[in-house]
């Protein structure tokens, strides 16, 4: 889950899911010359208060079809369920259940969720990490950068060979309108390793757009033994003499 800033003092609440491909059941249907494989999932959530109540209920059934090549590789990874809600500052739970209506099977998840105020300065939003995009038709919207919107992975696994691609914003009480100097030094850590992953820095030259700078850029993982790994991003306003640090786990496998 992550929070990004939103109108009226509300943080828009990212909530995603990843159901793991060893655990769904694919249909085999002949095409042609061709097996399709087809996955047949229900998910619903509810979002509660600190009190229990329930404010948001939301899910969809997903039908998706693949190739034996597609399937053979969803297995060794996940599908993501992602949704978005916009919430004042506060204490809140999320239940979801998971329906694989090939199979039968059922699985549930809750989770704590804590959604802070906005405080003056420099701050970074939660950061989200992907492997792919897709073509966006507002540039503005949740999650976008140049007309491409950042597809979140909730299980954050990653293979040499695959782009992580990552997103985040920056926010200032003092951004407003204003051009700014911004730079971001980006860094993958891995716990008992003396020497991080510096990628190159970022210069950031332009005005906020709605209150906020939004940075997106992807790294091509190589040469990363498997394990748990933190990417770091440390952004310093130059005008306002601020830093700001953002964190977030993912794992590498073989």
């Amino acid at each position: 889950m992550g929070s990004f800033l939103a109108g009226e003092g509300k943080r828009s609440v990212l909530i995603s899911l990843e159901v793991p491909g060893s655990g769904i059941d694919f249909e085999e249907i002949e095409t042609g010359n061709e097996t399709i494989f087809q996955s047949e999932l229900e998910v619903i959530g509810i979002l509660r208060d600190g009190e229990g109540r329930a404010l948001l209920r939301f899910g969809t059934p997903m039908t998706n079809r693949f190739t034996r090549e597609e399937v053979e590789a969803l297995r060794q990874g996940g599908l993501s369920f992602n949704n978005r809600a916009d919430l004042q500052p506060g204490d809140y739970s999320v239940q979801m259940l998971i329906r694989d209506l090939n199979s039968g099977r059922n699985a549930m998840s809750e989770k704590s969720l804590h959604v802070p105020e906005f405080a003056p300065g420099l701050q970074l939003s939660s950061i989200v990490l992907g492997k792919e995009v897709q073509p966006a038709e507002n540039q503005f919207g949740f999650l976008t950068y140049e007309h491409s919107t950042v597809l979140p992975s909730a299980g954050r696994t990653f293979k040499n060979g695959e782009n992580l691609v990552y997103y985040f914003e920056v926010y200032n009480s003092r951004l407003q309108g204003e051009y700014v100097h911004l730079t971001a030094e980006i860094r993958l850590l891995r716990p008992g390793l003396s020497r991080p992953v510096q990628l190159p820095e970022i210069d950031i030259n332009r005005q906020p757009e709605e209150g906020r700078i939004r940075f997106s850029r992807f790294v091509q993982l190589n040469g990363l033994l498997p394990g748990t790994y933190f990417f770091e991003a440390l952004v310093t306003d130059h005008f306002g003499n601020e830093t700001a640090v953002g964190r977030t786990a993912f794992q590498v496998v073989e």
